[in-house]
């Protein structure tokens, strides 16, 4: 029978968060026989100690891993190398240790040998904090009284302050909130945008939005900026701004039918 065994990895010294950095390791066949299967797949996991115990996650609790195919049968003895690149997790600092475990899937049959097929790299990674965007809302102009059903415009300017480029796209979002009942806010629209936003630029944008009828009351106007949360920040605790005005929204003057 095959034994596969995931006998080096290396890992760079260090890295910074959400780069991509490259992973080497070997895997040798230390059965007596050759692979009963030809492809299988290696995968590569992070962890936050040396034991690999605690292995970075995804936001729906499943292990983060990163998957590469190897083809072709490994004879006894024999042996290969493989790299492949690995995304270190947004935000992240402090110690990683790569872990290796090969033919995670779709191995060959290693009769009792299939315990030793992870592999933990025994130095760790040292990754330090990057840079990153901070996008926040720093104007926003609207009229401060309306009808509703009325057609008005709504300008908005958005910052980045933070020291690293935000990539696009990502979307800005603006709604109604009810001064004395905050529980029922009025969608007004997304609106995308496209570009890149280097450290200390601007934009401004300016739509033209019809308010929804049959509503009235005073409301504050919000904007959040990358609402969906599509370019990483530190801090998006500031995403979201109120205009400094309040908008009073009144009804709009209606027909009176009566049968007469």
């Amino acid at each position: 029978n095959a034994d596969l065994v995931v006998t080096s990895v290396t890992p760079p010294a260090a890295a910074l968060s959400g780069q991509t950095i490259e992973v080497s390791w070997v895997v040798t066949n230390n059965g007596i026989g050759q692979t009963s299967a030809g492809n299988w797949t290696d995968r590569v996991y992070l962890s936050t100690d040396s034991a690999g115990a605690n292995r970075i996650q995804n936001p729906d609790g499943t292990d983060l891993f990163f998957a590469f195919s190897h083809f072709g049968p490994l004879a006894p003895g024999g042996s290969y190398m493989r790299t492949g690149e690995v995304t270190v997790p947004d935000g992240f600092t402090g110690d990683l240790f790569a872990i290796v475990h090969t033919a995670a899937t779709g191995g060959p049959f290693e009769f009792t040998f299939d315990d030793n097929n992870v592999t933990v790299a025994s130095t760790p990674i040292d990754v330090t904090l990057a840079p990153s965007p901070d996008l926040t809302v720093t104007d926003i102009i609207a009229p401060t009284a309306a009808e509703d059903g009325q057609t008005i415009d709504i300008t908005w300017t958005v910052t980045n302050q933070g020291a690293a480029t935000a990539s696009g796209p990502w979307q800005d979002l603006l709604y109604l909130e009810k001064t004395v009942d905050p529980d029922e806010p009025k969608l007004l629209g997304t609106f995308t945008r496209v570009h890149d936003l280097a450290p200390g630029a601007t934009y401004t944008r300016t739509e033209r939005i019809t308010l929804p009828t049959q509503f009235s009351s005073t409301h504050q106007l919000f904007v959040v900026t990358d609402h969906a949360d599509a370019v990483y920040e530190d801090d998006n605790d500031n995403n979201r701004v109120p205009d400094d005005v309040t908008m009073t929204v009144s009804l709009a003057p209606r027909a009176d039918l009566e049968v007469t």
